[in-house]
C-alpha cells in the first residue's frame, strides 16, 4: 500500500529532521567543531546507500480487483 510506504518513509525522514540538527550541535559542543558530525553523517549514509543497493526489489502482486477488472 503506497500510503503506508509513504507515511513509513515520511515518519523516518522526519526523525531525522529532529536528531540530525540536535546530534550535530551536541558533537560540535564536545568537539568545537563538525568534523565528527559530518564524518558519522557520511558513514550513515554510506551504510543506507549500500543496504538500499543490495536489497533486492520486492515482487509486485497485482490482484485483477486492482485491474479495474
Amino acid at each position: 500500500n503506497f500510503g503506508t510506504i509513504y507515511g513509513f518513509l515520511t515518519g523516518m525522514m522526519a526523525l531525522g529532521t529532529i536528531a540530525g540538527p540536535l546530534f550535530a550541535g551536541w558533537i560540535f559542543d564536545i568537539s568545537s567543531g563538525y568534523h565528527v558530525a559530518w564524518i558519522i553523517f557520511s558513514c550513515i549514509a554510506f551504510v543506507a546507500m549500500i543496504i538500499i543497493t543490495t536489497t533486492p526489489p520486492s515482487r509486485l502482486i497485482v490482484s485483477k480487483e486492482g485491474m479495474g477488472g
